[in-house]
Parts: structure tokens; C-alpha cells; sequence
């Protein structure tokens, strides 16, 4: 078994060979681009930039250089707690918020460090609503109720400022019944009604647009223009819908024209094969793309290629839902890895590399997989008694072609065993 020193020390190596083989990108960009998805609410999108900007560069620092002599507060725990809790994760807000926390860097910068406590109570709230602090009640009983009904109300405009709909439709609710339920802060409650109703009306927009611009990606043109219709029944000046329908419309133009085409010539050479079985595939598999049933998706996606071996669209999504799953078995293998059960990590970076080897512009990704599949294998070497030569044999040869793709890639001395060192030295 592997110690939990040398799963520490592991860990922080893993970072290190992350930030030369994973990120030739440079991790500001990857920043910037989070902090530009957060002014946006695009938590999901924030959320993925900082978790892999965080895995080359896991220390705040305030004034980090980037390039040349341009420098930014550099505080990604923060804005991840931010993200999430917008999001209405507050478990994860929580968790990452007091990280942030145990960075005293934080404190820098005053209105933050502020926003972050008072964030930070909100997810306590939230996630243990029957916890109340106790305080002697010294105002009268007829009162009690309005600073918390005008908390509500402020708590729901800033959800809504930041596009978490949901999260502000919830806060305005609590705040109408509060004041149906007291009679206090009544001359409020038409406006509090009409913020129910804009909420209710963002959301439903959302996820309306969401879904048409799935449609459209898909080539769904018809239930493409139906949920954007039913945006614009919402939200008539809403201009991103509008200018969807047009793409969408002009999509469906080309393709009844395309399709026109291509029934003009059937007619007169041989009968062409229907595709109809085959985007009846394709759509199923980007179905569960969208649900991110990976495993799912690829196996549709394989056999659309079967029935259209030369389907650019397919082989164009099937090698994007290989590359995804690559990720997903890297990043599995690298959990089961530094929790020491190194068979399982074994076979994940088996099947990444496999996945990856089928194309030949993955490099980066591929580099990482011979990385950890190697030294897992090793270290399985290792700890069972040095008695499985297969393995040991197989290490080396992945070691081989991780040089053969990194040819300076050298591994952290004083953060591994003697014997895996000398297995990562050239000859």
C-alpha cells in the first residue's frame, strides 16, 4: 500500500507534471476566460477554466505575473466558491470558500474577503436551514419579520443580476410568504409579484434557448424553431432569439434545398441507401452526449459509423466523444491512483490510451496517460514484490513512448522511490 506521505507527495508531483505536459495553454488565459464566464453566468463553463487552471497553478497570489509586465490578483478558490454558489451548489461554495479562506491572501482585498463571509453564511443557511441563531428578541413581534423579508428580496435581486433564475425565483417566494403570511412590507408585494413573474420568465427563457441551440447543433432545425418561437412568446425583444431563428431558418433553407438535390439525383442514377437510420442514430447518441452518458454516446456514434463509414458528422462527434472519455478515464485513473488502488488506475489509462491512439492530434493528453498508466504500473510492480516481469516490462515501454512524445520530460527526483526514478532515466 501506499502511504498517505507518499499519496501527499504524489499529488503535489502530479500538479507539477500537469503544468508541463497538460497546459502548454497558458493558465492565465484559462483564468481570464473563467472570470469573463462569471460576469456572463456561465457557471458550468467558469467552473471548468478555474478546475483546470487550479491543477497548474493551485496557490492565490496576489499580483501574479502573466506576461510580460502584466499582472492580475490571482484568487481562483474564490471565484470557484462564487461560481458554484450562483450555480446553488452551496456545498461546493462551502468547501471552496473556506479554502480560499485558509489563504489569508484573501483578505487583501477587503470587498471580497466581505462578500465571501457573507456568502459563506448564506451556504450555512442553506444547508442547515434548522440552525438559527439564537439572539435576544428586544423588537417588537409586529416588526419581526420585515428585515427578513427585505433580505429575501435583495438576496433574489442579486441571484437574478448574476442569472441564477432559479435561486431568485426561490428567494422572492420566500419573501411573498412571508409577507401574506405577517401583513408586514405589504405595499411591496405587487413588486415582489412582478419580480415572480420576470424570474419565472428568465428561467423558462433559458432553458428554452438552451435547449433550441442544442436542436440547431444537432441539425433538429424543427424543434430548434419551436423552443426559440417559445422564447420570443416569453421574451419578444429577446435579441439572441431572434437571431437564432434567422440561423435556424436559413439552416432549414439549405437543407430542404440539399435535399431536393439529392432527390433529383437518386432519381436518375441507382436508388441512393435512406438515411434516415443513420440520423435517427446520430441523434440518439448526441442525445446522451448532452446527458453525458459518454460510454452510451460512443457506442451510437460507432454504430452510425458502420451504417455511414464516410459520415463526416460522424466521425467529426465520434472523435469528440472519444476525447472526452479519454479525459474522463484520465482523470479516473489519476483519483484511483492516488488513493492506491493502482490495478483499477492501471486499467482507466489503459483504456485512455486506446482512445487516444486512435488519433494522431491528441499528443498532449497522450502523454499524460503514458505518465500515470507508467508509473502505476511500476508502483504495482513494486508493492506486490517485484514479482510480475509483464508489468515491469510494460511500464518501460510506456516510459519509451511518453519520451518518444515529451523527449524533455523528466521526472521530480525527490518525490518518488529510488527504484521508480532510475525506471524514468535515459540511457
Amino acid at each position: 500500500m501506499i502511504s498517505y506521505r507518499k499519496i501527499t507527495l504524489v499529488f503535489i508531483i502530479a500538479v507539477l507534471f500537469l503544468s508541463s505536459l497538460v497546459f502548454a495553454e497558458k493558465w492565465y488565459n484559462y483564468y481570464e476566460n473563467a472570470l469573463d464566464d462569471i460576469k456572463n453566468g456561465n457557471w458550468d463553463s467558469a467552473i471548468k477554466n478555474l478546475e483546470l487552471v487550479i491543477l497548474e497553478k493551485s496557490d492565490p497570489k496576489m499580483n501574479a505575473r502573466t506576461v510580460g509586465l502584466r499582472f492580475i490578483d490571482y484568487l481562483p478558490y474564490y471565484h470557484l466558491g462564487y461560481a458554484y454558489y450562483y450555480k446553488g451548489d452551496f456545498t461546493k461554495a462551502k468547501s471552496y470558500f473556506e479554502r480560499s479562506k485558509q489563504y489569508t491572501i484573501i483578505r487583501q482585498k477587503s470587498d471580497l474577503y466581505s462578500k465571501l463571509n457573507t456568502m459563506l453564511s448564506t451556504c450555512e443557511e442553506k444547508l442547515n436551514p434548522s440552525v438559527k441563531k439564537t439572539e435576544p428578541d428586544t423588537t417588537p413581534k409586529a416588526s419581526s419579520k420585515s428585515p427578513l423579508i427585505l433580505a429575501h428580496i435583495k438576496s433574489g435581486d442579486n441571484f437574478f443580476e448574476n442569472r441564477n433564475y432559479n435561486l431568485a425565483l426561490e428567494e422572492y417566494k420566500k419573501a411573498k410568504d412571508l409577507i401574506e403570511e405577517t401583513g408586514e412590507e405589504a405595499a411591496l408585494l405587487p413588486s415582489v409579484n412582478q419580480k415572480i413573474v420576470r424570474s419565472g420568465n428568465k428561467k423558462r427563457s433559458v432553458e428554452l434557448f438552451t435547449q433550441a441551440r442544442k436542436y440547431y447543433n444537432d441539425g433538429d432545425y424543427n424543434n430548434a424553431e419551436t423552443s426559440v418561437q417559445d422564447v420570443l412568446t416569453l421574451e419578444p425583444d429577446n435579441n439572441p432569439a431572434k437571431a437564432l431563428l434567422k440561423n435556424i431558418q436559413d439552416a432549414k433553407a439549405k437543407a430542404s434545398v440539399a435535399s431536393e438535390t439529392r432527390t433529383t439525383v437518386s432519381s436518375t442514377t441507382s436508388p441512393a441507401k435512406s438515411d434516415l437510420g443513420v440520423e435517427a442514430v446520430i441523434s440518439e447518441g448526441s442525445r446522451l452526449y448532452r446527458e453525458e452518458k459518454f460510454e452510451d454516446a460512443r457506442m451510437k456514434f460507432i454504430a452510425a459509423k458502420q451504417i455511414e463509414p464516410e459520415n463526416t458528422t460522424v466521425l467529426r462527434r465520434l472523435k469528440d466523444i472519444e476525447y472526452t472519455l479519454a479525459i474522463q478515464y484520465i482523470n479516473e485513473g489519476m483519483t484511483l491512483y492516488f488513493t492506491g488502488e493502482l490495478s483499477d488506475s492501471i486499467k482507466k489509462n489503459e483504456e485512455a490510451v486506446t482512445l487516444l491512439n486512435a488519433y494522431n492530434d491528441f499528443d498532449k493528453k497522450l502523454s499524460v496517460a503514458y505518465q500515470f498508466l507508467s508509473i502505476a504500473q511500476a508502483e504495482e510492480y513494486y508493492s506486490t514484490g517485484a514479482l510480475n516481469d509483464k508489468l515491469l516490462s510494460e511500464a518501460k515501454s510506456n516510459i519509451e513512448k511518453l519520451f518518444k512524445i515529451k523527449p524533455d520530460f523528466v521526472i521530480e527526483k525527490e518525490y518518488f522511490s529510488p527504484k521508480i526514478v532510475k525506471l524514468f532515466e535515459k540511457k
